[in-house]
């Protein structure tokens, strides 16, 4: 009796430690959800590694945002030239980092190839150590506007891109990026 007891618990015990029977918990996305509501978010991953517009509550600066966006359209803005810029920004006490992102004409929501537009510009400021990224004009470069809303100054997409450091062949891949800000008309 005491072997079939034995063997039954030795059972229960395999059959436990199959992965059915474990609690499958996923690791959540670092990154801010793909939302088009206006929320004032901005992320991406670089060279796999999660990267946050943020700036740390211990920073007391007034005139420092995580997110400086404005577009521009005929009628409403100073220039009428339909053009969106982008200024994310990622602050702590030892980090000062930001991302750029202008592109023009930008008239609607859907898939851009920003090689294909009269201008489109990628900067971003890594620091440890200070490295200076452009965008890489060789590779094709994505931004997919989800939501462009005039009547609400709402703009949200998701990019993916590939920027190359002008002072040394340094290659950065930006991927799964992803922005829903509320944006001032120029």
């Amino acid at each position: 009796m005491k072997k079939i007891r034995s063997l039954a618990f030795f059972v229960a015990a395999l059959l436990c430690s199959l992965p059915a029977c474990r609690k499958h918990t996923e690791t959540p996305d670092p990154l801010p959800p793909a939302t088009q509501e206006g929320k004032n978010t901005f992320g991406c991953y670089i060279d796999g590694k999660p990267w946050v517009a943020e700036i740390d509550p211990n920073i007391l600066d007034p005139s420092l945002r995580k997110i400086d966006a404005a577009y521009d359209e005929p009628g409403v803005g100073l220039y009428d030239v339909y053009s969106l810029s982008i200024l994310a920004s990622k602050v702590t006490d030892s980090l000062d980092e930001y991302l750029i992102l202008g592109v023009r004409p930008l008239f609607k929501e859907g898939r851009i190839e920003l090689t294909h537009l009269d201008y489109s510009s990628i900067k971003m400021r890594l620091d440890r150590p200070i490295r200076v990224y452009e965008i890489d004009t060789t590779f094709l470069q994505i931004l997919e506007v989800t939501r462009l809303d005039t009547a609400h100054n709402i703009c949200a997409g998701l990019f993916t891109f590939t920027l190359v450091s002008k002072n040394k062949p340094d290659t950065i891949y930006i991927t799964d990026g992803r922005f829903d800000i509320r944006y001032q008309v120029w």
